[in-house]
């Protein structure tokens, strides 16, 4: 069973902060099971603005040094090459990043673009780090 309901702001214990807003053009619907957990749905629309949160692995403190700062916007860099898109505007914290991003007006495949942002960061963040010593065969 499927009932159809409202993403609210929640706190940490899940329960909706505030008056239910009236509906407006930032309430996306969203699936919930009878359960009550919910079935987030992606919205994919040619030539749209997307806003979105990445967050690091367990919320690991990565973008507090300018290395990997610099990392990332070389990843972002090679994916604008390859699937262009415009960013809006980006804010990079400590553990996690925001950005508006437009796409071309006859594509939707923004997951995409995140996705090859994601490896690409990692294999360099991992590309320069010592490989961990063998463990003795016994």
């Amino acid at each position: 069973v499927v009932k159809v309901g409202w993403a609210l702001p929640t706190n940490s214990l899940g329960l909706a902060i505030g008056p239910r807003p009236a509906l407006d053009w930032w309430a996306l619907p969203t699936l919930r099971y009878a359960d009550g957990t919910a079935d987030y749905r992606r919205y994919f629309v040619a030539g749209g603005t997307c806003f979105f949160t990445i967050v690091t692995y367990r919320r690991r403190v990565l973008f507090d040094n300018e290395r990997n700062v610099q990392l990332l916007r070389e990843a972002i860099a090679g994916v604008q090459t390859d699937a262009p898109f415009e960013i809006n505007a980006a804010v990079i914290l400590p553990d996690h990043m925001r950005f508006t991003w437009s796409l071309p007006p006859s594509d939707a495949d923004y997951s995409k673009r995140i996705g090859r942002m994601r490896a690409s960061f990692t294999k360099a963040f991992y590309a320069n780090r010592p490989k961990p010593a063998a463990l003795p065969e016994s």
